[in-house]
């Protein structure tokens, strides 16, 4: 198959396009998807910079947001069938440890990411586990449904992190290049929570989990509002 991928890192000079083997399912839980649709992410690019802490084989297949149709699917999948159009969740967790047991997945010890821990999505064909995988709608278009589950997500993770009930939060101006701006606006609108704008400067303090307090950090900000915005979406 095709795929999109590194020989080497420092930098995207070394990605490009080469013949590999098509990967296979290993487990009983495990789905084939043809790829119809990669998205870019930031993540993409670090990698191909080269992620501290990390150790690539090359070479290496980048892409962690996409979207397909189901090829194949493992002896004990039931939530999808071939020829069903998925989207990917390219976070894969344990599922065992404290924080998965708490909903927490994206604070498993043990995560790993697609793309950035093992072989990613810029290919023809890609393997994940039938739980990361959620149905795309006939009207939702391949390039839309590629980019949406990973910076979704974040800002999903976000949401449920304390914001919402009504609560008003501060989001950064909408930019193409803010995916995950966009997605909370839209998780706060469906959810009725007031978002304000940022512009100018606004200092802020985030946690994240009631055991994780962040210092203080600076962020654009539209004006300087008083008490009762509980979180800040940067």
């Amino acid at each position: 198959m095709k795929a999109l991928a590194l020989s080497g890192t420092g930098g995207l000079q070394h990605v490009q396009v080469q013949e590999l083997p098509e990967p296979t399912i290993q487990s009983p839980d495990q789905v084939l998807l043809r790829v119809q649709a990669i998205a870019l992410n930031r993540l993409d690019l670090f990698v191909a910079q080269g992620m501290p802490g990390i150790s690539y084989r090359f070479p290496h297949v980048v892409g962690c947001d996409a979207a397909g149709t189901v090829q194949q699917i493992g002896s004990a999948v039931r939530q999808v069938r071939p020829g069903d159009r998925v989207m990917v969740n390219p976070t894969l967790s344990c599922g065992q440890c404290p924080a998965c047991l708490e909903g927490e997945e994206s604070l498993c010890a043990t995560l790993r990411v697609l793309g950035e821990h093992c072989p990613g999505t810029a290919a023809e064909y890609v393997v994940v586990p039938a739980e990361n995988l959620a149905a795309v709608p006939p009207e939702m278009p391949w390039a839309q449904a590629a980019a949406f589950s990973l910076a979704t997500l974040t800002a999903w993770v976000t949401y449920t992190g304390g914001l919402g009930n009504g609560n008003p939060v501060l989001t950064p101006l909408p930019k193409k290049n803010n995916d995950t701006g966009m997605g909370f606006d839209r998780i706060a609108y469906v959810s009725a929570t007031s978002v304000t704008p940022l512009i100018g400067t606004f200092e802020y303090s985030i946690r994240t989990r009631p055991d994780m307090e962040h210092p203080p950090a600076r962020c654009p900000a539209e004006k300087r509002l008083g008490g009762g915005i509980p979180r800040v979406l940067t």
